[in-house]
C-alpha cells in the first residue's frame, strides 16, 4: 500500500509540475486529468493509512482535521 500511496502522490506533484509547461487548451485537460487520477488515488489511500496508527477514537479527528484543512492548502 505504501507503494501505491508514494506513486499517486509523485504521479499527482509530477502533473501538478507540468502544468507550468501548458501552452493550450488540450495541454491543460491532459494534466487537469493526470492530477486528478493521483489525486482519486491518494485521498482515500491516506485514510487507510492513518488508520495503522491511530485507533478508532482518533482517527474521525484526524480525518476531520485532513479533510477541513484540504482547502486552505
Amino acid at each position: 500500500m505504501a507503494k501505491v500511496l508514494t506513486g499517486c502522490a509523485l504521479a499527482w506533484g509530477i502533473a501538478a509540475t507540468c502544468f507550468a509547461a501548458v501552452k493550450d487548451f488540450h495541454g491543460s485537460f491532459a494534466c487537469r486529468f493526470f492530477i486528478g487520477l493521483g489525486e482519486a488515488g491518494f485521498s482515500p489511500l491516506i485514510q487507510v493509512y492513518l488508520s495503522r496508527f491511530y485507533t478508532r477514537q482518533k482517527l474521525g479527528v484526524r480525518v476531520a482535521f485532513w479533510l477541513a484543512m484540504a482547502p486552505f492548502a
